[in-house]
């Protein structure tokens, strides 16, 4: 029997109907295509096939896959045939299965476990994608820092059930109110970041204020976790590159800063990073540095300055 090649050739059954052997348990399955049992493979008779044979191929205890041989006379002895077949099926499997693994363990490295939102270090490579495309075609990008207003109330009352399903309903809601080509990432705790690239210079800072003020109305939206509607507001901090910082690392830094500032004079609302907030920082900065010094060389001192009526006074000296 002469054996036909065919390069190239593949099919794709996203319906279990469409192909109804992947209950299968048999080592491999002999379809005739003129038949009604390989009617779902009528396709290869085009090229002169009339057999197949299909090796299932089982991830987990169930079928994943198919190794399809094709034929157009059947062989006479198939013994070596499908136990070739059977053996190469198998080590497809197990590539299957190293893949599957492959995948799950770079998910694992790149995702943060509660949001399913990627995680710093995936966050990290996009913006480093994102300023090098932004630097090539002058484009500006955006860093949204978001910190949820009075979140540790919610997990001190409510318990960290309901904080956990507070942070997973908020991640939806910044996914929902973010671009597609944007990137919702959690940076840990009750903090988030939206990576906003490719903005035009001259429209970028309309564009960030309407995305700005559609999370903050979506974030105090009430939600139902069960335990009756909290809302949970969020204060955002934003940098802007080229304006602000050429890397992640102070673009992060500036965006904190004026999510800080946001946090102290309006909750729930959206700051720009200006310069004057790097000199009320490091100006902090420097004073909380001071009071450390100064309690660690124990130059505090109590001064106490007296004040008593004459009535007072004379009420002490007869008691006295």
């Amino acid at each position: 029997a002469r054996q036909m090649t065919l390069n190239n050739t593949h099919f794709i059954c996203d319906h279990r109907k469409e192909f109804p052997y992947y209950n299968t348990t048999d080592e491999f399955i002999s379809l005739n295509i003129n038949t009604d049992e390989g009617i779902n493979l009528s396709f290869l008779a085009k090229q002169g096939i009339n057999q197949v044979l299909a090796f299932p191929a089982y991830v987990n205890d169930q079928t994943d896959s198919f190794l399809i041989l094709a034929y157009q006379q059947p062989p006479q002895e198939t013994d070596e045939i499908t136990q070739a077949g059977r053996s190469l099926a198998d080590r497809l499997a197990a590539a299957a299965i190293n893949i599957a693994w492959g995948d799950k363990l770079y998910h694992q490295a790149h995702f943060d476990t509660l949001t399913d939102l990627p995680n710093r270090a995936l966050l990290r490579d996009r913006v480093k994608q994102a300023l090098l495309r932004a630097e090539r075609e002058d484009f500006a990008v955006a860093v949204l820092l978001i910190d949820l207003d009075r979140f540790k109330e919610v997990n001190d009352n409510l318990g960290h059930s309901v904080g956990d399903k507070l942070l997973i309903a908020c991640a939806q809601k910044l996914q929902k109110n973010a671009r597609h080509t944007d990137t919702v990432a959690r940076l840990g705790g009750d903090e988030f970041l939206v990576l906003i690239p490719d903005l035009p210079r001259q429209s970028a800072v309309a564009i960030i204020d309407q995305i700005a003020n559609k999370i903050c109305a979506a974030l105090t939206e009430a939600i139902d976790l069960g335990t009756g509607n909290i809302s949970a507001s969020g204060s955002i901090g934003i940098a802007l590159f080229p304006d602000n910082g050429f890397d992640i690392e102070t673009l992060i830094k500036k965006a904190d800063a004026a999510m800080y500032k946001s946090k102290r004079t309006c909750p729930g609302r959206y700051h720009f990073y200006s310069e004057e907030m790097n000199v009320e920082i490091k100006l902090r900065f420097e004073m909380l540095q001071d009071l450390r010094n100064a309690i660690d060389q124990d130059q505090f001192f109590l001064v106490t300055n007296l004040k008593l009526r004459q009535q007072q006074v004379m009420l002490l000296v007869q008691r006295l």
